[in-house]
């Protein structure tokens, strides 16, 4: 699970700071403040890892985002700056690495820069610790060659270490090149089978990272049975039906996700359930929303885009595997209050469980208070939630931890233009009844007195 995140020198942020990402992490602020931009470097981040290139240090372009070249995504288009990042995952750590120690952490922190000649982008150094220290290895960039640095702690305190170990590196997995292992460091190895696992479980931490998009696909008449096991609903929600589809027909803990899906588009007020019907003996189904009212089953392509708009929210977030990580942008879209606030219900549901973590940006204010009034009713914890907001700045945008209280309420100092339009249009409806009642009494009054 990530539990830590900073970022330095990415599109409007020169520092991020320290952010804490809890179970449910929500992102406000207005447009073009960079709320998208953190979802956007984690998903580069996945890319990185999932590339076939060996040689590539960080992969701006690829199927989950496109950021363009370096320059067009570094802090204020300097090019000469470097781009840092450190990362915490802790929990979900897989068992060769868990250790009696609590808690389990790794941490990740990393620098890259641009060679303009080239318009590579290069890993200059690595650092990955665990445990507070543990083990840590260090990767680093010298005279055109990667050397790394491992420590190992022992239990009596002693500290075994091992520098300028020429190495591979791929994503922040790192293996020692070819003849060059020590008879020492092979002893090492036997016993403490992690020292070079810990890249690869980085890279499997940010695996688990999915993301879904504000505009999602438009729902289709029929869709064709492709067979796939697939790993998410896509980035805009495309194979949610695919998805259904392939949890309707195998073991039982799917059908538990399909009988949790249909539980909660009931919840939203969408439909009575869901219903999968294959098209005679074709390779094609449709998918069927059962009326609440009527009882009668009308096609997805047919019900209100609001509805369908909200399926692969709630699809993803029942069918992701566990330790994943859920980015998604404005799930409010196309959504009426009320069912903008139960959609604070689904979220808090799907993280209860504690297996599964979920960053949203929304700019829904009754989505933010369903979660304060749930936190008062003592039905979610405020310690699962972290709240940021983001303030564009001259100088960058400025991120603000907003915390509430185990009742809820937001804690001060407030930010200036956190959620204040509302407030603003209530005291200027106050503010006009009252001219125009003073008007009316005015006319009604001079014209008494004619």
């Amino acid at each position: 699970m990530l539990t830590k995140l900073r970022i330095k020198n990415f599109k409007c942020f020169e520092d991020t700071g320290e952010m804490e990402i809890r179970p449910l992490t929500v992102f406000l602020g207005p447009n073009s403040s960079g709320k998208s931009s953190i979802m956007q470097f984690l998903l580069a981040l996945r890319q990185t890892v999932e590339s076939p290139d060996i040689q590539v240090a960080f992969a701006p372009n690829d199927s989950w985002v496109r950021l363009g070249s370096y320059p067009d995504f570094i802090f204020r288009h300097e090019w000469q700056r470097e781009l840092e990042a450190m990362l915490e995952f802790t929990e979900h750590l897989p068992a060769p690495v868990r250790s009696s120690r609590r808690p389990n952490k790794l941490r990740l922190k990393v620098r890259w820069r641009y060679n303009k000649k080239t318009t590579q982008i290069r890993l200059e150094e690595s650092e990955l610790v665990y445990n507070d220290g543990e083990f840590s290895q260090l990767l680093m960039r010298k005279a055109g060659r990667y050397e790394a640095t491992l420590k190992i702690a022992s239990e009596d305190g002693k500290e075994w270490r091992h520098e300028a170990l020429p190495v591979h590196f791929h994503g922040f997995a790192v293996r020692i090149k070819k003849g060059e292992k020590p008879s020492d460091l092979r002893q090492k190895m036997s016993r403490h089978p992690m020292v070079f696992m810990v890249g690869e479980i980085v890279a499997s931490e940010l695996r688990r990272l999915f993301y879904l998009g504000p505009l999602r696909e438009y729902p289709q008449r029929s869709y064709v049975i492709s067979g796939q096991a697939l790993s998410d609903v896509g980035v805009r929600g495309e194979r949610s039906a695919e998805v259904l589809w392939f949890a309707s027909r195998t073991k039982r803990q799917q059908q538990r996700m399909l009988e949790s899906v249909n539980r909660w588009v009931k919840e939203l007020g969408i439909a009575r359930e869901v219903k999968l019907q294959r098209l005679g003996k074709s390779n094609q189904y449709q998918v069927l929303f059962v009326d609440a009212t009527t009882n009668l089953p009308v096609n997805i392509a047919d019900v209100g885009f609001g509805a369908s708009q909200l399926l692969p929210i709630i699809v993803q977030g029942f069918y992701a595997p566990p330790g994943s990580v859920l980015l998604i942008e404005q799930p409010e879209i196309h959504l009426h209050p009320k069912a903008q606030a139960t959609l604070g219900d689904l979220l808090m549901e799907v993280v209860k469980g504690g297996d599964r973590q979920i960053i949203v940006e929304t700019h829904s204010e009754h989505l933010l208070a369903r979660i304060q009034r749930r936190i008062a009713e003592q039905r979610f914890s405020h310690e699962q939630v972290a709240i940021y907001y983001f303030e564009p700045t001259p100088d960058g945008t400025k991120i603000h931890r907003i915390e509430l209280d185990e009742y809820g309420q937001l804690a001060e100092p407030i930010p200036e233009g956190f959620f204040e339009e509302g407030l603003e249009e209530a005291l200027a409806h106050m503010k006009a009844v009252g001219e125009r009642k003073a008007k009316e009494v005015s006319v009604a009054s001079e014209g008494m007195d004619n």
